[in-house]
């Protein structure tokens, strides 16, 4: 384990770059109002040299993800409902579906209750500049604790990224993913993005990575742990972002900034409870 307490010299070396380039943005911003500090150090620093500025609309989105060998038979229409199709399974699950989700084994039939159809067995949702995907196992219920695997993908590779995720992640698994959607404000890291339980990782996550590595070469994630190309993460909880997490603990030593040494010390000791991805027994 490492000593929250060590001496900056001691600190692991991209974690010592990491901070100096965020004490330095800080000395830069001295003038800036406190309560801003935190939302300028994300976006000029942990997403500073991204090279993103958008990604596709949620229609991509959903017709890359929309694979016939992920539509699962055995259901029936329940209901049909204002905010989408209730489903009953033969297993005894039921569900809530987008008209989009379902194909009825009649291809002609009318949609109505009773009816025999099958059912794409994922979630996609669009959000502010995210397109969401959930696995059936994770609509159960998300985990307690998660990690983050952040995929540094190519502009042009997001919607073929999100295709292969949905082809090789078993859908009963507990995972779930955001793209970059429309556009944004300005450049990102963290165009793709895998959600996972807590502890180990799956063994169907190296076959993933393995096919999206001709995809990726993005810029590194900040303080994050390189994995098969991606970039690992523990998520701070609380609904809060990584990236976030972070900012705010950096932003709060602004009053240190001008000692290179002490503001290493205390950034250390304040994301260190962040940073147990980085730990040597990881």
């Amino acid at each position: 384990m490492m000593d929250a307490a060590m001496p900056a010299d001691a600190i692991p070396a991209q974690v010592q770059a990491d901070i100096e380039a965020a004490r330095r943005l800080l000395m830069d911003a001295a003038e800036r109002p406190p309560d801003t500090l935190t939302d300028h150090l994300y976006q000029h620093w942990f997403q500073a040299d991204g090279i993103h500025q958008g990604g596709p609309e949620a229609g991509a989105y959903a017709a890359a993800t929309c694979l016939p060998e992920r539509f699962e038979a055995g259901w029936t229409i329940a209901a049909i409902r204002p905010d989408g199709i209730s489903l009953r399974h033969a297993d005894g699950r039921q569900t809530v579906a987008a008209l989009g989700e379902i194909a009825p084994v009649d291809a002609t039939a009318p949609l109505v209750r009773g009816l025999d159809v099958r059912r794409l067995a994922r979630t996609g949702s669009a959000v502010p500049g995210f397109w969401h995907l959930w696995s059936d196992g994770w609509r159960g219920g998300g985990p307690e604790r998660m990690q983050r695997l952040y995929l540094p993908l190519q502009p042009d590779c997001l919607t073929m990224a999100a295709a292969i995720l949905v082809r090789l992640a078993p859908p009963a698994d507990v995972w779930a993913a955001k793209f970059l959607r429309g556009g944004h404000p300005g450049p990102r890291r963290d165009p793709g993005l895998i959600y996972l339980p807590a502890g180990p990782l799956p063994d169907w996550l190296p076959a993933v990575m393995a096919a999206l590595t001709p995809m990726l070469g993005g810029p590194p994630v900040r303080l994050a742990a390189p994995w098969h190309g991606g970039w690992l993460a523990d998520d701070p909880g609380g609904g809060r972002s990584f990236g976030q997490a972070l900012c705010e603990v950096l932003a709060g030593l602004a009053g240190q900034a001008l000692d290179r040494q002490v503001f290493a010390a205390a950034a250390w000791a304040g994301l260190r409870p962040l940073l147990g991805h980085l730990e040597p027994a990881r």
